[in-house]
């Protein structure tokens, strides 16, 4: 989709490897590893999705009330980076990017936070975020809005029970 919109460079961070052109790293507010919650649901063809997998321990009467069936993890660790820390060793241009976008499960405010001064280089934001939140440790939707405001982004799209919403930098 973003290819189709002329959108380059495109930048994109996955923990698991999945065979795809991203680096092999989940983002976060620390360097160091983690462990990532793979819900069993996701990979019954024996292969580990994507999809709903956290760094984070989901709360199940949230998830229930989302409409979301719990189900057992398998957990593995993988590498966190902050973004800034990325950027400084990857040769990262800053500016480079207008758009971020952020589906983490339930961490897009430590995603946010790693981000550093980073952050004020985007014009457009797209973060997947629930209300209230589904994970142990995660931030709420409002708790992402109030940190970008803090960070001079416009909400333009409601926060919902889940799903995404869409920030533009104020000017």
């Amino acid at each position: 989709m973003y290819l189709s919109e002329g959108r380059s460079p495109i930048i994109c961070f996955e923990p698991q490897n999945f065979g795809g052109k991203a680096f092999q790293v989940a983002l976060g507010d620390y360097d160091g590893t983690m462990t990532l919650r793979i819900p069993h649901h996701l990979h019954e063809t024996n292969e580990r999705d994507t999809m709903s997998a956290s760094g984070l321990p989901v709360i199940p009467e949230n998830a229930i009330a989302n409409g979301w069936t719990p189900t057992p993890c398998d957990e593995i660790k993988v590498p966190v980076r902050r973004f800034d820390n990325w950027a400084a060793s990857s040769g990262f241009q800053r500016g480079s990017c207008s758009l971020l976008v952020i589906d983490v499960q339930g961490m897009e405010l430590q995603v946010l936070e790693g981000f550093g001064s980073h952050l004020n280089e985007f014009s457009n934001l797209k973060v997947e975020c629930s209300e209230p939140s589904l994970y142990e440790g995660g931030a709420s939707g409002m708790e992402v809005v109030k940190f970008l405001e803090s960070h001079k982004f416009v909400k333009e799209s409601p926060v919902l029970r889940h799903g995404d919403v869409h920030f533009r930098r104020a000017l």
